[in-house]
Formats: C-alpha cells, structure tokens, sequence
C-alpha cells in the first residue's frame, strides 16, 4: 500500500515537473508565447496577465437564488462574462457566448455568464429564455461583487481563469466568440493547463 503511495506521488510530481501550468504556476513563457500568436481576429482585444491573479472569492448566485463562486467551475478554463441586460454591446454577444458553450462541450474549458445588475436574476433567466440561448447558465451578481474584486472598467468584460479560478487573460468589450479562433485559443488553454497537457 505505500508503495503504491509513493507511485502515484512520484506519477503526480512528474505531471507537474512536465506541465508547470498544470501545477499552478501559469503558463510558461513558451505558452504565453503560443497563445499571444493566436491572437488574431476575434482574439485581438484578449489581454495576456504576466502571472495569474488571486483566485476569484466574490459570491453570486444562481438562477435558483443558491449562492455560488467561482470555486464551483474549478477544473476547467472558465470564460467568465460579466454582462447586464441594458447593455446593448452584452446583448449583442450573448449569442456567440451560447455557440461557444455548445461548442467547448468536452474540451475542458466552458462559459459562465454572471449579469451583474440589480434585479439580475429574473432579468438573466427571462433574456436567455426568450432569445433561446440554453447552453448559457443564468448566474447573476446582483451587489456587484464580482466587478468589484476583478476591477472592471465597463460591460461586456470577460475573464478567462485557469482551473484554479485565478484570471489568466481578459477581453474588454464584447467579441465574437464563436470565431474560430476564440475556440482554438480556449481549446489550446485548456489543453495547457490541464494535468500532463
């Protein structure tokens, strides 16, 4: 039995001597490297952090009112959208948001939409029921906690987090992210930060 222990402490160490992105380190300067070359089109307004930010700790709910974290998508990149109803940039992006959820399906990387503004939970569940967008959870933060910690400067904004919940990269503004290449970089990301990747 201990050797098994130590086996698979020996096969872990090695996943993360093999991947430093995986261990929580960020991406390497390699990595970065790939991924500032993938930035093209949709892409161009994506913004590389040097080191990953603190894990995310503001509390949101969800369409049922239960309180959630950023903590409850760890495991996979998270494209995390702060979003409002009464704005016409968001509104507009919520579409390719909804493709691109259906499209990440098993990639290890998904989207989580937060609408951050008063009366956000009915506002959420009501736009995305009527413009048949089903593939996007309907979470809202309605005391703007969230803006708050991550200090954004307007709406859309969007923050891509690693599996540790720590912002790796952000897009401010709304983008077209069913693009092909918001798909590539996302897929790429998830590939790097997932164990032995």
């Amino acid at each position: 039995m201990r050797l098994a222990g130590l086996v698979a402490l020996v096969i872990g160490a090695a996943a993360i001597f093999a991947n430093p992105a995986a261990a929580g380190g960020g991406l390497t300067p390699e990595q970065r490297a790939e991924i500032e070359g993938m930035r093209t089109g949709a892409m161009t307004k994506l913004a590389l952090r040097e080191e990953p930010g603190d894990p995310i700790e503001a509390e949101f709910v969800n369409g049922n009112g239960a309180t959630a974290t950023v903590a409850d998508f760890a495991g996979k990149v998270t494209v995390l959208n702060l979003w409002a109803t009464w704005c016409p940039p968001c509104r507009k992006e919520m579409p390719s948001l909804n493709r691109l959820q259906a499209a990440l399906e098993g990639s290890g990387a998904q989207v989580v939409t937060v609408a951050v503004q008063s009366g956000g939970r009915a506002k959420a569940k009501d736009f995305l029921k009527e413009n048949m967008l089903y593939d996007l959870p309907g979470y809202a933060d309605e005391r703007n906690a969230l803006p708050r910690e991550v200090g954004i400067l307007g709406l859309p904004t969007t923050l891509i987090l690693d599996p540790q919940g720590r912002e790796i990269g952000r897009v401010q503004g709304d983008a077209e992210w069913d693009a092909p290449e918001a798909e590539a970089v996302l897929r790429r990301l998830a590939e790097m930060t997932a164990a032995g990747g």
